[in-house]
């Protein structure tokens, strides 16, 4: 299980694609609202999954030994048997650690983000209203 309050390396970067897919979304003219595009943003491909390389590798090792992930979020889960499938079929060096594997696993594309549309509107929502203050207090001079 990871830490409770821990944050991602990659935070900003998920943020931009996640508002680069909702805005995608929200283009496009048969889309007529907000929910219906979040339950498209969340099934957009990714550039990478939005997991660490030593979570995937704590969570692969345990699946190795035959952890189901029972107790996990089925959306997580979906994320790491992906990931699981993907460490089946990597080529295996006698040099390369398991870390070095997840490393490269990772940070390869993702066919979708594995959030559930209620966690994408959350996101999405706290991505507007920071951009929101960021930019009152640009126009009010409140550096």
């Amino acid at each position: 299980m990871k830490n409770k309050g821990c944050t991602l390396d990659f935070c900003l970067q998920r943020r931009k694609a996640l508002m680069e897919a909702y805005h995608e979304e929200m283009s496009k003219k048969e889309i007529t609202s907000s929910e219906e595009a979040i339950q498209k943003v969340v099934l957009h491909p990714c550039p990478r999954f939005w997991v660490s390389e030593y979570r995937a590798r704590n969570v692969i090792s345990r699946m190795t030994k035959g952890d189901r992930l029972e107790n996990m979020k089925p959306f997580k889960r979906e994320m790491f048997e992906e990931i699981y499938k993907r460490f089946l079929e990597y080529p295996k060096t006698n040099e390369e650690s398991l870390l070095d594997t997840m490393f490269e696993i990772v940070n390869s594309p993702a066919p979708k983000f594995y959030m559930s549309p209620v966690t994408a509107t959350i996101y999405i929502c706290k991505i507007k209203k920071s951009w929101y203050k960021s930019r009152m207090k640009k126009l009010h001079g409140l550096f």
